[in-house]
Protein backbone atom coordinates (compact mmCIF):
# COMPACT_ATOMS: atom_id res chain seq x y z
CA UNK A 1 0.00 0.00 0.00
CA UNK A 2 1.35 3.14 -0.92
CA UNK A 3 1.75 6.18 1.76
CA UNK A 4 2.02 9.63 2.05
CA UNK A 5 5.55 9.24 1.40
CA UNK A 6 4.98 8.10 -1.37
CA UNK A 7 2.96 10.37 -2.96
CA UNK A 8 5.39 12.77 -2.27
CA UNK A 9 7.99 10.81 -4.49
CA UNK A 10 5.20 10.35 -6.95
CA UNK A 11 3.87 13.84 -7.50
CA UNK A 12 6.39 16.11 -5.54
CA UNK A 13 7.98 17.54 -8.42
CA UNK A 14 3.87 18.68 -10.20
CA UNK A 15 3.30 22.11 -8.61
CA UNK A 16 -0.90 22.93 -7.74
CA UNK A 17 -0.61 24.76 -11.25
CA UNK A 18 -0.21 21.50 -12.44
CA UNK A 19 -2.27 18.80 -10.46
CA UNK A 20 -4.79 20.57 -8.01
CA UNK A 21 -4.94 20.65 -4.66
CA UNK A 22 -6.47 17.53 -3.50
CA UNK A 23 -7.55 15.42 -0.59
CA UNK A 24 -4.21 13.43 -0.13
CA UNK A 25 -2.76 16.96 -0.38
CA UNK A 26 -5.01 18.13 2.52
CA UNK A 27 -3.92 14.79 4.55
CA UNK A 28 -0.47 15.72 3.93
CA UNK A 29 -0.76 19.49 5.65
CA UNK A 30 -2.76 17.92 8.29
CA UNK A 31 0.23 15.28 9.61
CA UNK A 32 2.30 17.89 9.27
CA UNK A 33 0.73 20.67 11.34
CA UNK A 34 0.91 18.19 14.56
CA UNK A 35 4.57 19.01 14.84
CA UNK A 36 5.87 21.87 16.86
CA UNK A 37 6.37 25.40 14.79
CA UNK A 38 6.70 27.32 17.97
CA UNK A 39 8.99 30.25 17.49
CA UNK A 40 9.37 29.04 13.82
CA UNK A 41 5.75 30.25 12.14
CA UNK A 42 4.50 33.56 13.26
CA UNK A 43 0.61 33.52 14.83
CA UNK A 44 0.30 36.79 12.34
CA UNK A 45 -1.73 35.85 9.21
CA UNK A 46 0.44 38.65 7.33
CA UNK A 47 4.10 36.88 8.07
CA UNK A 48 4.13 33.81 6.02
CA UNK A 49 7.28 31.50 5.32
CA UNK A 50 8.27 29.11 2.90
CA UNK A 51 7.31 25.61 4.01
CA UNK A 52 10.84 24.78 2.29
CA UNK A 53 12.74 27.58 5.29
CA UNK A 54 9.99 26.03 7.58
CA UNK A 55 11.19 22.60 7.36
CA UNK A 56 14.96 23.74 7.18
CA UNK A 57 14.80 25.68 10.53
CA UNK A 58 12.57 23.01 12.27
CA UNK A 59 15.16 20.44 11.60
CA UNK A 60 18.01 22.97 12.09
CA UNK A 61 16.50 24.08 15.61
CA UNK A 62 18.83 24.28 18.50
CA UNK A 63 15.70 22.72 20.49
CA UNK A 64 15.20 19.77 17.51
CA UNK A 65 15.36 16.86 20.12
CA UNK A 66 12.65 18.54 21.68
CA UNK A 67 10.59 19.27 18.67
CA UNK A 68 10.79 15.44 17.18
CA UNK A 69 9.53 13.97 20.04
CA UNK A 70 6.63 13.46 18.69
CA UNK A 71 5.57 11.07 21.69
CA UNK A 72 3.15 7.62 20.86
CA UNK A 73 0.19 9.22 19.56
CA UNK A 74 1.75 10.88 16.53
CA UNK A 75 3.31 8.91 13.78
CA UNK A 76 6.89 9.21 13.72
CA UNK A 77 7.15 9.57 9.95
CA UNK A 78 5.85 13.11 10.28
CA UNK A 79 9.22 14.38 10.01
CA UNK A 80 10.43 12.46 7.24
CA UNK A 81 6.94 13.80 5.75
CA UNK A 82 8.02 17.43 6.47
CA UNK A 83 11.76 16.93 5.17
CA UNK A 84 10.67 15.43 1.97
CA UNK A 85 7.20 18.34 1.70
CA UNK A 86 9.64 20.58 2.09
CA UNK A 87 12.15 19.46 -0.32
CA UNK A 88 9.65 19.05 -3.17
CA UNK A 89 8.38 21.07 -5.38
CA UNK A 90 4.75 20.61 -5.17
CA UNK A 91 4.82 21.36 -1.30
CA UNK A 92 7.81 23.44 -0.76
CA UNK A 93 6.52 26.62 -1.67
CA UNK A 94 3.90 26.78 0.28
CA UNK A 95 3.26 29.89 2.16
CA UNK A 96 2.52 28.55 5.88
CA UNK A 97 1.40 31.12 8.59
CA UNK A 98 -0.95 32.03 11.68
CA UNK A 99 0.68 29.06 13.82
CA UNK A 100 -1.46 28.95 17.31
CA UNK A 101 -0.68 25.83 19.92
CA UNK A 102 -2.53 25.78 22.89
CA UNK A 103 -1.75 23.44 25.68
CA UNK A 104 -3.16 22.60 28.92
CA UNK A 105 -0.82 20.14 31.08
CA UNK A 106 -3.71 19.70 33.72
CA UNK A 107 -6.22 19.13 31.03
CA UNK A 108 -4.27 16.70 29.44
CA UNK A 109 -4.82 18.88 25.99
CA UNK A 110 -3.09 20.12 23.18
CA UNK A 111 -5.00 21.97 20.37
CA UNK A 112 -3.48 24.17 17.32
CA UNK A 113 -4.28 25.54 14.10
CA UNK A 114 -1.98 26.60 10.86
CA UNK A 115 -2.79 27.88 7.70
CA UNK A 116 -0.96 26.14 4.49
CA UNK A 117 -1.56 28.65 1.44
CA UNK A 118 -0.75 25.96 -1.52
CA UNK A 119 -1.60 28.37 -4.42
CA UNK A 120 -1.85 31.91 -4.61
CA UNK A 121 -5.84 33.09 -3.30
CA UNK A 122 -6.24 29.60 -1.66
CA UNK A 123 -5.73 28.84 2.14
CA UNK A 124 -5.93 25.24 3.49
CA UNK A 125 -7.08 26.21 7.42
CA UNK A 126 -5.45 23.09 9.88
CA UNK A 127 -6.60 22.10 12.96
CA UNK A 128 -4.68 19.30 15.51
CA UNK A 129 -6.08 18.56 18.62
CA UNK A 130 -4.50 15.71 21.03
CA UNK A 131 -5.51 14.13 24.25
CA UNK A 132 -2.94 12.82 26.22
CA UNK A 133 -3.31 9.30 27.44
CA UNK A 134 -4.05 9.50 31.25
CA UNK A 135 -2.45 7.23 33.84
CA UNK A 136 -5.38 4.54 33.92
CA UNK A 137 -5.02 4.48 29.75
CA UNK A 138 -8.14 6.25 28.86
CA UNK A 139 -8.66 9.65 27.40
CA UNK A 140 -6.79 9.23 23.94
CA UNK A 141 -8.50 11.11 20.95
CA UNK A 142 -6.23 12.45 18.72
CA UNK A 143 -7.94 14.58 15.40
CA UNK A 144 -7.08 16.67 12.54
CA UNK A 145 -9.34 17.72 10.28
CA UNK A 146 -8.66 20.21 7.00
CA UNK A 147 -10.58 23.24 5.65
CA UNK A 148 -10.22 24.33 1.95
CA UNK A 149 -11.16 27.76 1.05
CA UNK A 150 -10.72 30.18 -1.86
CA UNK A 151 -9.27 33.52 -0.65
CA UNK A 152 -11.50 36.68 -0.69
CA UNK A 153 -11.66 39.41 1.37
CA UNK A 154 -12.09 38.49 4.62
CA UNK A 155 -10.62 38.77 8.51
CA UNK A 156 -9.87 35.51 10.14
CA UNK A 157 -8.30 35.57 13.60
CA UNK A 158 -7.55 32.13 15.72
Amino acid sequence: MATLLDYIAWRGDLPFSVVPFNEIDALIFCQISYLSFDGIVSESFKTQHLLSDVAEQFFSAKDFSRRSDTGVMINKLSLQLLRDAGASARFGKSAVCAYRTQFDYQKEEQFCAVTFLPEKNTHSLHFAALTTQSSAGKKISTWACSILFPHKKMRLSI
